[in-house]
């Protein structure tokens, strides 16, 4: 894996992000970075600079931490109604210590993204919704855990209206497949759902003087 070829680089290196069986981001100084990728074309693996300003989730933030968390203690936060997965811990989180925690940590704790969706699969879960831009987080997901199961499904589809996105994840949720091929109607246009039963006969106005 190329995880294992940061033991090799003759700079240090970090691992930053596994965001995908093979797909892992790697931080460190610029030439560290140049070494790393000539390391890695040796190896017959692909890689590329990111256009960041700064080797994030890596040891080289440590500097940035305590006047990070410094900071946060000025803003007040509440207790959280939903549970939210700390990007350092793969946790659930609901206590605003925790929230601060992380949000430290996340600087130079490296994101494990791989782990955290495959913690959220074993609770088997329904349907993973994207929201913001784009469809990066959708393509890592498909490559996790598969294209079939669970679902996945961005909200950020210029092919696509709000209102059908809303349908497609409703029907995801239901179970609800395709007739054709046998696939969940989270990547086929979802049926229109039943209309329910009308409570009352409805009749029609007579004008006046008519019967």
């Amino acid at each position: 894996p190329l995880e294992s070829l940061v033991a090799w680089a003759i700079q240090p290196v970090f691992s930053a992000n596994h965001n995908a069986p093979e797909q892992v981001v790697v931080g460190g100084s610029r030439l560290a970075i140049e070494q790393f990728m000539a390391l890695a074309a040796s190896r017959g693996v692909h890689a590329t600079v990111l256009p960041v300003p700064g080797a994030f989730h890596t040891p080289f933030m440590a500097a940035a931490a305590a006047p990070f968390g410094a900071g946060l203690v000025k803003f007040p936060l509440r207790t959280g109604r939903v549970p939210v997965i700390s990007t350092a811990t793969n946790r659930a989180m609901v206590d605003p210590a925790d929230f601060r925690d992380s949000l430290v940590a996340s600087l130079t704790a490296p994101v494990r993204y791989v782990d955290l969706i495959r913690r959220l699969e074993a609770e088997q879960p329904t349907l993973f919704v994207e929201v913001g831009p784009q469809r990066v987080l959708t393509k890592l997901n498909r490559k996790i855990l598969g294209a079939e199961r669970p679902h996945t499904l961005p909200t950020d589809d210029p092919q696509r209206s709000g209102i059908e996105l809303v349908h497609q994840a409703a029907a995801a949720c239901l179970g609800v497949t395709s007739q054709r091929s046998g696939r969940s109607s989270a990547n086929h246009r979802p049926a229109r759902p039943p209309r329910p039963p009308t409570p009352f006969r409805r009749h029609r106005k007579r004008p006046p003087g008519r019967r």
